[in-house]
């Protein structure tokens, strides 16, 4: 069995688009996080860390699809409203909802990192 994922040698630009953001969701989260309050928060709430992880993907996987879907819209118009509504579908769900502040503020600099990262990159020509 193959170990490593074959791309397209020609990607689409929606699909680049696409890559682009899931690499500033993994930006987002690879940053030092209060883990006693995570890890308080996850037993609190019977989920485990890795789930609030699944949560955030679960959110990119219905969202990014969007990206490139209209052609009326500027490539950086699409970009930022298919991460804004990744970062706001995962703090409106009931059990991340419920973590601590403290613990939200630090997803919260995730998200404001993340949004920033986009607005600094020609991501016009991403789709």
């Amino acid at each position: 069995m193959k170990k490593t994922v074959d791309f397209d040698p020609e990607p689409t630009p929606a699909f680049e688009a696409q890559i682009w953001i899931l690499q500033l969701l993994a930006e987002a989260v690879d940053q030092p996080m209060d883990l006693p309050h995570l890890l308080y928060d996850c037993a609190k709430l019977e989920i485990g860390t890795f789930d609030v992880l699944r949560i955030l993907g679960g959110f990119v996987a219905q969202r990014l699809p969007l990206i490139g879907s209209d052609t009326k819209k500027p490539a950086s118009e699409q970009n930022r409203a298919a991460l804004e509504l990744v970062w706001k579908d995962f703090f409106l769900e009931d059990r991340i909802a419920r973590l601590s502040r403290a613990v939200l503020a630090e997803f919260k600099k995730g998200r404001d990192r993340s949004l920033t990262s986009l607005r600094q990159t020609n991501s016009t020509s991403l789709i």
